[in-house]
């Protein structure tokens, strides 16, 4: 399945059209995107808010799961949807609970994808 991706929030201003399967396969294995989450979460724990919410959009990629984007990321750039749907739930304390979710959503047959967000304290779910 075609999905798009921008190189970052701040600056990009065209998404990259790429399969599904390549932003998986970047979001489980990518050493890069692992220490930059690492050094976000770093920041973070010292509760340095400016530069967490600086790096959140200049060096993290923008995954656009349920719609073709052409142009740029307002609506009106919206040239097709896809057929997934995307959940974000943020702001989970309890480390047992979000293990517990992402091995009950691992095996879901309609879970495509389910990952820990960047803070470490929420879970995407595709």
């Amino acid at each position: 399945m075609r999905v798009g991706i921008f190189k970052n929030v701040k600056w990009a201003t065209q998404p990259e059209e790429t399969e599904l399967d390549k932003i998986v396969y970047m979001m489980q294995f990518s050493q890069e995107l692992c220490a930059r989450t690492l050094k976000y979460r770093k920041y973070l724990a010292w509760g340095r808010k400016k530069r967490v919410e600086d790096m959140k959009i200049s060096i993290f990629p923008a995954f656009i799961p349920c719609a073709m984007m052409n142009g740029g990321k307002a609506r009106k750039d919206v040239v097709g949807l896809t057929d997934l749907c995307y959940l974000d739930i943020d702001h989970i304390k309890n480390e047992k609970l979000i293990r517990n979710t992402m091995n009950m959503l691992r095996n879901d047959e309609n879970v495509v994808m389910a990952s820990r967000s960047i803070s470490g304290h929420g879970i995407h779910i595709l």
